[in-house]
């Protein structure tokens, strides 16, 4: 809780001055100083200012997968066990030392927005439910799980219904891997999902 500041010249003849001292110790202020000393010898000066405030940093974690564990992408304390932590080690270190108990903050941005972030990544394929009109027919140099897609589609009845939806399942992915591999053209594919759904 103490803001030190220094100053050695290298000619020992040349002293260092109670400004030169005072300057360095002066961006502290913010940080609301209750005391302050100055030491001068010769090419020798040294500062210090008692801070009324002091700042913890960024040591709040953060829960990213939910486990309150000591895994490396959790945290095993909550909020306001670190906050106890903090207040109680600050609090016995002041009482030792006889000094007054500083205003205590914390840089925990991380732990502030962590909450809010959002993962972005490419969309490869999408399932949903919307009407759409299965083609008329597929080009006859069209892959085979293209070509069993549609013949499943055309002879569809109530009497082969489940049947029919698991050969449609292995058949789509098929074309899905044929497509992630370049062997079907994106054309392709869309006529695939079309007859699939």
């Amino acid at each position: 809780m103490c803001g030190i500041v220094g100053q050695l010249l290298s000619q020992s003849e040349a002293s260092v001055s109670r400004g030169q001292i005072e300057a360095m110790l002066s961006p502290m202020g913010h940080r609301g100083p209750d005391g302050q000393g100055i030491h001068l010898d010769g090419p020798v000066g040294l500062g210090h200012c008692r801070l009324s405030i002091i700042d913890v940093g960024g040591g709040l974690g953060v829960d990213y997968d939910g486990s309150q564990t000591d895994f490396e992408s959790s945290m095993n304390y909550t909020l306001q066990e670190y906050a106890n932590d903090v207040v109680f080690r600050i609090k016995t270190v002041c009482d030792e030392a006889g000094v007054p108990h500083p205003q205590i903050i914390s840089e925990s941005g991380r732990a502030l927005i962590a909450y809010h972030s959002m993962l972005v990544f490419d969309v490869l394929g999408t399932s949903n439910f919307d009407h759409c009109d299965a083609p008329a027919s597929v080009p006859e140099d069209s892959p085979q799980p293209l070509q069993d897609l549609f013949a499943i589609h055309r002879d569809l009845s109530k009497k082969n219904f489940t049947e029919s939806y698991h050969d449609a399942v292995q058949e789509m992915e098929e074309c899905l891997g044929l497509f992630n591999l370049g062997y079907m053209p994106l054309d392709q594919r869309a006529m695939a999902e079309r007859l699939f759904w």
